[in-house]
């Protein structure tokens, strides 16, 4: 469910469909595609890297520095992914979706960075690794 009530397009209780839009939705339309020499994608990459940015968030880095870092990179990855849906060239696309790639690494090296130097607990590395690994499958299969 979209977090701020039911998502988009969907009917609440009411009766009333949502007009409100999210970067999975729209994006999801426009992602779906076969990949060069890989699997059918069909727009996960959107919610691996919503993901990720809230794993980020939520790892609560102390380190102002190295959180903005993070965050930034994060977020980076999500709105690379939307970028890359919007191109039409499939090298452009590519290109794209590999500095996605690059973004979601960088992310998940501060969170790593900041649990070794005691910016950051030790017990959500788990998970952002767990999904970093995850996206950066994804758009690995996508960038190329």
């Amino acid at each position: 469910p979209h977090p701020n009530g039911p998502g988009p397009g969907s009917t609440s209780a009411t009766g009333e469909t949502s007009p409100h839009l999210c970067l999975q939705t729209v994006y999801l339309k426009d992602c779906s595609y076969e990949a060069p020499n890989g699997p059918r994608v069909d727009g996960d990459h959107v919610g691996v890297a919503l993901q990720m940015l809230g794993a980020v968030r939520s790892a609560n880095i102390r380190d102002a520095k190295l959180r903005d870092q993070a965050m930034r990179a994060a977020k980076s990855a999500a709105l690379n992914i939307a970028e890359a849906a919007g191109r039409v060239s499939p090298a452009d696309r590519c290109r794209v979706f590999a500095i996605a790639r690059g973004e979601a690494t960088e992310a998940a090296a501060a969170v790593e960075i900041a649990v070794h130097a005691g910016d950051a607990d030790d017990s959500v590395l788990e998970n952002v690794l767990r999904i970093a690994d995850r996206l950066v499958g994804l758009l690995t299969g996508l960038a190329r």
